[in-house]
């Protein structure tokens, strides 16, 4: 399968809040790869995803990518008082509107992830597994090329985790890309190329890094 570049991304100095984050960062991601970016918490991992997707400015050449990108963050301002079938309705929207990409339109997610007794749920009923899984069903209805996902293992249980690890296999081999953040030790046999952050640290005292 011919490989293409899905993104490039040069950074001199990532900052966040005032706060240097990460330096002389450079990514180069093909269709076929998947790469994990690791490091400790609070070295800047969530913060280069969002800088990868034009959400976070930082000092350096604009990143090239394809437009046809999903980002899953770890947070997001949308209220959870509605049902997830609704809350799934909604991020579609702020999807298209962030990245300018079309997903395919909505469509009752596969039951693979969420089942449709759970969709009539409010979402702050679920449980944290449970919320992960319905946010986790967009990938299921994207057709975009690159996926760049934050923590997507986050409060899965077994099942749900080989769920994802399907889908990450499959849109690799359909000519895509994944990006993801992770602190999963499985061994991941898509990873094809590992970033730890910790060797581009822009602020050597550790303890900054935590707010308390």
């Amino acid at each position: 399968m011919r490989t293409c570049p899905l993104l490039h991304i040069d950074i001199p100095l990532l900052v966040r809040g005032g706060r240097p984050l990460l330096r002389d960062v450079s990514l180069t991601v093909s269709s076929g790869q998947g790469v994990h970016i690791t490091g400790p918490n609070g070295v800047g991992k969530s913060s280069l995803l969002r800088a990868m997707v034009g959400l976070l400015p930082f000092q350096g050449p604009r990143p090239m990518r394809t437009p046809s990108v999903f980002f899953l963050p770890t947070d997001n301002d949308m209220p959870d008082e509605q049902t997830a079938k609704t809350y799934i309705s909604l991020w579609q929207r702020f999807e298209r509107c962030v990245l300018k990409e079309s997903l395919t339109p909505p469509a009752t997610p596969k039951e693979c992830f969420v089942s449709k007794a759970v969709l009539a749920k409010p979402m702050h009923h679920l449980s944290s597994g449970m919320h992960q899984r319905v946010r986790l069903s967009l990938l299921a209805q994207t057709q975009c090329l690159l996926w760049i996902l934050d923590e997507p293992w986050q409060s899965l249980d077994q099942e749900a985790a080989r769920v994802l690890d399907a889908c990450i296999i499959r849109r690799l081999a359909q000519g895509g890309a994944v990006i993801w953040t992770s602190h999963d030790q499985r061994p991941l046999p898509f990873v094809t190329q590992t970033l730890d952050l910790s060797a581009f640290v822009a602020v050597a005292e550790t303890e900054d890094r935590w707010p308390f």
